[in-house]
């Protein structure tokens, strides 16, 4: 008689390690790993602008900013343009005479176009790694400045190429 509790005893044991062996066959490394804690911050500005201007926007929580949101509206044929500066460096977030150009450039195609803001921008991997260091902000504007006419069919781009359209 006192065998018998043994072997239910020993049958149990062997089942939850057959139970426990499938559950970490199956599972795989997965169930081993490390928790990492996020935080996420929300700034409300609650900003109307009326006229052109610059306006610091200092973040409430110490830390890396990886990414913004911004949402708005644009009246009256306005034009809004949204930067970030860090380290000197200016990062155009929004424009709204680009709205519904390019989805991958960040910019949100609108239901109503030209007066909808909606921009998010994020920092990646290769953001930090700028190829154009070695050129100064004068630089990057002479390559991009407006085409000369020299007459009626022909204008000349940046002073090196010359197009004929006729």
């Amino acid at each position: 008689m006192t065998q018998r509790p043994h072997k239910i005893e020993l049958w149990m044991f062997l089942a939850a390690v057959v139970i426990l062996g499938a559950g970490i066959y199956f599972l795989g490394p997965s169930i081993t790993g490390f928790v990492i804690k996020e935080f996420s911050y929300t700034d409300d500005l609650n900003l109307v602008i009326t006229s052109s201007g610059n306006y610091t926007w200092n973040l409430q929580s110490i830390g890396d900013l990886k990414s913004a949101l911004i949402d708005g509206r644009v009246t009256n044929s306005g034009k809004a343009r949204v930067y970030i500066e860090s380290d000197g460096k200016r990062y155009l977030i929004f424009d709204s005479a680009r709205i519904g150009e390019n989805k991958q450039a960040g910019i949100i195609e609108s239901n109503e176009p030209g007066n909808s803001i909606t921009g998010f921008a994020t920092k990646g991997k290769d953001d930090d790694k700028d190829k154009d260091d070695d050129e100064s902000d004068e630089d990057k504007k002479k390559k991009n400045h407006e085409p000369e006419w020299d007459g009626p069919s022909q204008f000349t781009i940046n002073g090196t190429t010359l197009l004929n359209l006729s």
